[in-house]
């Protein structure tokens, strides 16, 4: 955090001096490799061994390097890191576009965006989960559910790589809240990874599209534009649909046992219902 605040001090200083001189006017390289060589020296410490930055000072970007990496070597300028948790910044920037664009709404049931049907991701009174509890870390979810008992690196990294978007939703079937509150700060990696795919699904959504959807005798067709009717393979458990005309949502409940939907409505009107999130 002092890094942080010192470097955001000088920028504002020589800010400042912009207005007031020319901007030839320029930091002196050795005072900015003197507040770098300080603070880094006060941070650079076991466990910590390796550290890299930039800051931006009058359009010039200054990039620093200290340490050595896990295999010996010093890192540079094309040194990759994992950037971890600040996703999560990039994803709250993206979420929040998202919602100045009336793509997402913050206050909406998250269900409504997802393929398949989530009956635990609601809090008490049968209030549904939101995308601003899940931004706030306030949706109940645990920190992750996915590779939670990985500790080495490498492990980490193999376990990510295998791990899918699809094995992802299929663990959020069975996830448990820890908390149904809504308004309790429990930190989940799980809660912004599912915004990022909720997030994609709203990029990527064809609103203009609509289609009759017809229920016979337990099996589902929609209409072509010729009025055919093409039936509709089972993808799984649960499958939804809006009502474009109304604010009325659709579950059609696959029977295991008989192969056939049951209709169920959602009378309060979840839109945007989607087949997907690839």
């Amino acid at each position: 955090m002092i890094i942080i605040l010192r470097v955001l001090i000088l920028v504002l200083l020589t800010g400042c001096k912009q207005n007031s001189q020319s901007q030839s006017n320029k930091v002196p390289l050795e005072l900015i490799e003197s507040v770098i060589n300080t603070e880094v020296t006060g941070f650079l410490k076991p466990p910590y061994t390796t550290l890299s930055g930039v800051i931006y000072i009058n359009g010039t970007s200054y990039q620093f390097h200290f340490g050595k990496l896990l295999n010996g070597n010093k890192p540079d300028n094309q040194t990759i890191y994992e950037i971890a948790s600040i996703t999560k910044t990039y994803t709250g920037l993206l979420l929040s576009q998202a919602i100045a664009d009336n793509q997402l709404s913050l206050n909406a049931d998250v269900r409504k965006y997802l393929k398949c049907y989530y009956p635990d991701l609601q809090l008490d009174a049968n209030r549904p989960v939101t995308l601003k509890h899940l931004i706030t870390h306030s949706a109940g979810l645990p920190p992750v559910i996915n590779c939670e008992n990985v500790s080495s690196v490498d492990s980490q990294v193999s376990c990510y790589s295998q791990f899918t978007r699809n094995d992802f939703f299929e663990k959020l079937k069975h996830v448990k809240l820890i908390d149904r509150s809504g308004t309790s700060y429990n930190y989940s990696n799980a809660g912004v990874q599912l915004i990022g795919y909720i997030g994609k699904f709203a990029l990527e959504i064809d609103k203009t599209q609509t289609f009759t959807v017809v229920l016979k005798n337990g099996k589902l067709f929609f209409l072509d534009g010729d009025g055919n009717e093409v039936e509709m393979k089972a993808e799984g458990e649960f499958t939804f649909f809006d009502n474009p005309g109304s604010r009325e949502s659709f579950i059609f409940e696959l029977n295991p046992a008989t192969k056939k939907y049951d209709l169920i409505l959602l009378t309060e009107g979840v839109k945007l219902k989607c087949q997907r999130i690839e």
